[in-house]
């Protein structure tokens, strides 16, 4: 089964792969009407050589950012076909592990060196190491944390991206400990963030962030908002988040 960002990703992107051919010589009554009600949709082949995909995400409002083994590539659709070219880079960058598209046509890339911002100018996709000293690792999952950033999950740990004079910088480490693959809105009441130690919660409190370990382990499979709190399912078991 695909990672839960790259299913969310493919299926926003799938405009660039509509199929609209039907395989068979007759349908009966009722799959015809099926046929009606959903038209089929394929996946097309392109020639780049990506390696294995990590990620796909949406950038500006016509094109896709390709994160895989290889490198980072921008996909883009025109007269019925996908062109993908990939990203120049000042050196290796080694596997890009997560994206994450900003408003403004900038894009958050996370690699195997570290985050990185990417740019376009014209056709061509650049990217560049963000600015600050913090040492994040490989840099593999991207997530808003509303009204004050982006957040990094990496290697060593969990830090906080933010713009600071026109650039994006890895301004602090909020968590050190072992973040794992996968991150989630929390209602609107936060982020949640799965670690070695369990669910991590990292809100935004009035400008300042604060980070609470709730316990729980194994995947999330859903959430249901309550007064005062939420019921939480994973894996292993369900769990209530009150607050307080």
């Amino acid at each position: 089964m695909l990672p839960y960002t790259l299913r969310d990703a493919a299926q926003r992107f799938r405009r660039f792969a509509w199929c609209c051919a039907l395989i068979g010589a007759s349908l009966d009554a009722q799959d015809a009407a099926l046929a009606q009600a959903a038209p089929p949709i394929c996946m097309a082949a392109t020639k780049a050589d990506t390696g294995a995909v990590n990620a796909i995400g949406s950038y500006r409002s016509d094109a896709a950012l390709i994160a895989a083994d290889k490198g980072l590539f921008l996909a883009r659709a025109a007269d019925g076909a996908v062109t993908v070219t990939s990203a120049r880079s000042d050196g290796n960058i080694g596997r890009v592990l997560a994206v994450y598209a900003l408003k403004d046509g900038r894009a958050l890339i996370g690699t195997e060196s570290g985050l990185f911002e990417a740019r376009q100018a014209d056709d061509t996709l650049t990217l560049a190491k963000t600015a600050g000293d913090l040492q994040t690792g490989s840099a593999h999952l991207l997530h808003e944390l509303p009204g004050i950033g982006i957040l990094v999950g990496a290697e060593k740990g969990l830090f906080l991206a933010r713009e600071q004079n026109g650039r994006f910088a890895v301004a602090s480490s909020i968590f050190s400990g072992q973040v794992r693959d996968e991150i989630h809105d929390f209602l609107g009441r936060g982020v949640l963030v799965l670690t070695g130690g369990g669910w991590l919660l990292v809100r935004n409190s009035k400008g300042n962030i604060t980070h609470e370990q709730l316990g729980g382990s194994g995947y999330l499979r859903g959430m249901r908002n309550f007064p005062g709190g939420a019921l939480l399912e994973t894996e292993s078991h369900w769990f209530m988040v009150r607050e307080e």
